[in-house]
């Protein structure tokens, strides 16, 4: 069965601490910044006795810890005609905003929104349509 690099991530992680030491009434840190894009809990454990020394030493306990991964923020729309008020036939222009201001906003991609204009209302024969909005080619 053919592995993927993430597989290959996680085995080189699991060794990340292979051989070295640990000084009489000092303690080491191990750090590396881990991603995620699967919305939920993560508990991360390392069990009981998964350190081995040539001493005999051990962990007794187990340690863990949990990533939480949120949905990104919530964007924000508005909308509004300008004039709000035209006679028969008459054009008005249609400006939606789509804001991602929230704290901790993430850079958004493939955003997409439907609005269905009321009975009555249509497209002008001579749209004038532009977004400031990022456009995939």
């Amino acid at each position: 069965m053919r592995k993927r690099s993430g597989d290959r991530a996680r085995r080189r992680w699991q060794r990340c601490f292979d051989g070295g030491s640990v000084g009489a009434g000092a303690t080491c840190t191990i750090a590396v910044n881990v991603t995620s894009v699967v919305v939920g809990a993560h508990t991360n454990t390392i069990p009981a006795g998964a350190v081995a020394t040539a001493q005999g030493a051990s962990n007794a306990a187990p340690a863990t810890a949990v990533l939480t991964v949120e949905n990104a923020p919530n964007v924000t729309l508005s909308k509004a005609f300008s004039p709000a008020a035209i006679f028969p036939s008459g054009v008005s222009r249609l400006t939606i905003s789509v804001a991602n201001t929230a704290s901790g906003a993430l850079a958004l991609s493939a955003v997409s929104l439907t609005d269905t204009l009321p009975a009555g209302v249509t497209v002008a024969t001579t749209p004038n349509a532009s977004t400031t909005c990022a456009v995939a080619p």
